[in-house]
């Protein structure tokens, strides 16, 4: 029997005006975190992918890949969304800094990030990356 979440009705009008509808399976939707479109965006390497943010250390963290954007790259370290990162390297790179603190709700100051591992992840116009993982301390 198909669960009912993954069907549609699809109701056909009968001659005598009455309607008679048949369950029919709809698509699986595709989860966009774990795969990608070929033009889309692919980290093949982190460097570093563990880091010691204590005592307010900065730490740069290198993505290496492809099909990054030159400018508009959104780049997800669990909780914390960095928006508009630039690409070098004909978009087969992207720097930016570990954030030290996260975003709170209402109106909160910030938070700091706490340690522990954090998927990481891109966003560009043209999809969602692969997840990588960063090891913060």
């Amino acid at each position: 029997m198909t669960p009912l979440r993954s069907l549609t009705l699809a109701c056909l009008l009968v001659a005598s005006t009455a309607a008679a509808c048949r369950p029919r399976p709809v698509a699986e939707t595709v989860d966009q975190t774990s795969t990608t479109s070929q033009s889309g965006p692919r980290i093949e390497k982190i460097a570093p992918d563990s880091v010691s943010t204590g005592q307010g250390q900065i730490v740069e963290i290198t993505l290496t890949g492809s099909g990054f954007d030159a400018s508009e790259n959104t780049v997800n370290v669990g909780p914390v969304t960095l928006e508009r990162v630039a690409s070098r390297n004909s978009g087969r790179t992207l720097r930016f800094t570990v954030p030290l603190t996260m975003r709170s709700n209402g109106g909160a100051p910030p938070m700091p990030l706490r340690g522990g591992r954090f998927n990481v992840t891109v966003t560009t116009s043209q999809g969602v990356s692969n997840a990588v993982t960063l090891a913060i301390q």
